[in-house]
């Protein structure tokens, strides 16, 4: 059966990696073109409550996983801070070895192309060597990581390296090297990408107190999400500011993502910033794109050190029947509540142990002092959602 077709096999399960930050209706399109190509369940591996674009996600985990069951995933699971805080290439790999885990043998994802052949293409050429050979070349030169492999692709396909110049279309790729690098079973299904849909202007009209934020969110998702308080970057400013104040310039060398001069950068614009405004000015260069300055200090911050482990388990936060199903043949320790933690091997306890340091951390974000209190990862279990719902 032919991957092009967009057709899923009904003996296995689709897998998405997202994180609905917030969740729209382009979203909600992606989950029914999956659902409408097989009955097959759906896992999505989602980002908890810190993001890739390195913010705070805008609403916190757990009722952003209970939107993607009413959009029609099965099983959202967690994806670990430390990936979610990585360069694309962290962050694809993760999702994809917690789908394969879960025995997942499709990753969908909606992208500008809407085709497979020009992603795959885009993919074996930044696998090759002339490839890497120009990306060294190019780093040599000062250019960011994302420009040096733009440079790099554009020297081995010409004009076909144009696909990522577009930021999904850039994500789908590095989903498809993931799935290579880990030898997984598992095939890339392309839809296109729903135009006019953009979580970050939602979170612009979220921010402003724009009522017209909710126009395009769900309309399930948008009664579930009214009452929750909303996290911006800047509520958690002096937070950051006093975790990066305290730690020395051998402290920053040790956190992840700090190579190539970034971690000194990072050291002294600390010493001299007095917002995080001026602190993410003072860090970046051309060679340090914003994105990747605001990921190091958050992970600085959350004491997220170089040392990277692969997924050492699975963290459910919400289900349908369907799900829980998927859950038996997990190849991971499965945290279902607090007890489960104890029984787990001592790296698997430290990575949650920082991820239950990164939700007391986000929680310092409320403006209810009553929603701040520490602990609350601790007190987390998985929301069961049914078995299908009117949104599917």
């Amino acid at each position: 059966m032919k991957i092009s077709e967009n057709t899923l096999e009904n003996r296995s399960a689709a897998g998405v990696i997202c994180e609905l930050n917030p969740p729209h209706a382009g979203h909600s399109a992606l989950f029914r073109r999956i659902r409408a190509a097989s009955d097959a369940p759906v896992v999505c591996v989602m980002s908890g409550n810190f993001v890739q674009r390195g913010e705070p996600a805008v609403f916190p985990k757990l009722p952003r996983a209970e939107c993607a069951v009413l959009l029609g995933a099965d099983l959202v699971i967690e994806l670990p801070v430390s990936a979610s805080l990585s360069s694309a290439e962290g962050f694809a790999e993760a999702g994809a070895a917690l789908l394969a885990s879960l025995g997942v043998n499709r990753i969908a994802f909606g992208c500008e192309s809407g085709e497979l052949p020009p992603l795959t293409l885009a993919a074996e050429a930044l696998n090759s060597e002339a490839a890497e050979t120009a990306t060294r070349r190019a780093l040599a030169y000062g250019k960011s990581y994302a420009a040096a492999r733009g440079y790099a692709l554009r020297e081995v396909l010409g004009g076909a390296a144009d696909v990522l110049r577009e930021p999904n279309n850039t994500l789908a790729v590095e989903y498809i090297r993931a799935v290579g690098r880990l030898g997984a079973d598992i095939a890339p299904l392309a839809f296109p990408r729903e135009p006019g849909y953009s979580s970050e202007r939602v979170r612009s009209l979220l921010l402003a107190g724009d009522r017209g934020a909710w126009d395009v969110v769900p309309p399930d998702c948008a009664e579930l999400l009214r009452p929750v308080p909303p996290v911006f970057p800047g509520d958690l400013e002096t937070a950051l500011l006093s975790r990066l104040r305290a730690l020395s310039p051998d402290g920053f060398s040790e956190i992840s993502g700090g190579s190539d001069g970034l971690a000194e950068r990072a050291a002294k614009a600390v010493s001299s910033a007095a917002t995080l405004g001026e602190l993410l000015a003072l860090t970046k260069t051309r060679r340090h794109a914003m994105s990747r300055v605001k990921r190091y200090m958050l992970a600085a911050a959350l004491g997220l050190r170089a040392e990277t482990l692969p997924p050492q388990y699975i963290r459910p936060l919400a289900l349908s029947e369907r799900g829980g199903a998927l859950l038996k043949r997990a190849r991971l320790p499965v945290i279902s509540r607090t007890a489960d933690v104890r029984s787990l091997p001592e790296d698997a306890r430290r990575a949650f142990a920082l991820e239950a340091a990164a939700t007391d951390f986000y929680t310092l974000g409320y403006a209810a002092p009553e929603l701040r209190r520490a602990g609350s990862e601790l007190r987390l279990s998985p929301k069961f959602i049914g078995t299908a719902t009117e949104s599917r």
